[in-house]
């Protein structure tokens, strides 16, 4: 029990060290997350609002420009496009069922695409890779928090 306790007090402490460092610049930074596609030109599966990359918005000091509140809603890229997400974070998949699952792969068509190109996030270089399952509400969603606020860091977006 004792060691649950500690699991439990080192979370909420790193938790609350990314929302002070986040939160105190009031940039509500917009954040979608790309989980997979099974294709190019397929609708892709993102991050909900009210899932654990919300979550992870949210600690972040940002929200979830993807509004649905399904988990894993498949949203076109007209709409993605116009949320116009100030971060997109391209999840890193070991699964290898689709092309897609590959976070370069993703990077890749996001530089592409004539159209998803002319992103703001795009033009400016915002895309930050995370660990696929920290996509999922478990205990690995802080670390992956704790990976996307460490990119965001180095983009100057604390």
């Amino acid at each position: 029990e004792a060691r649950g306790q500690a699991v439990i007090a080192d979370s909420k402490k790193r938790e609350a060290d990314l929302r002070q460092e986040f939160g105190k610049n009031n940039k509500d930074l917009s954040f979608v997350f790309w989980f997979s596609s099974s294709s190019p030109s397929a609708d892709a599966y993102v991050g909900g609002k009210n899932s654990a990359s919300g979550f992870i918005a949210n600690v972040l000091g940002g929200h979830n420009a993807i509004t649905s509140e399904t988990e894993w809603p498949t949203v076109g890229w007209e709409s993605i496009i116009a949320a116009n997400p100030d971060v997109i974070v391209v999840s890193s998949l070991d699964r290898n069922r689709w092309a897609l699952d590959n976070a370069e792969e993703k990077i890749k068509f996001l530089k592409s695409d004539p159209a998803v190109s002319q992103m703001e996030a795009v033009k400016k270089g915002h895309i930050v890779v995370m660990d696929g399952q920290a996509m999922n509400p478990t205990i690995r969603t802080l670390y992956g928090a704790e990976q996307v606020g460490e990119q965001l860091r180095k983009l100057g977006l604390n």
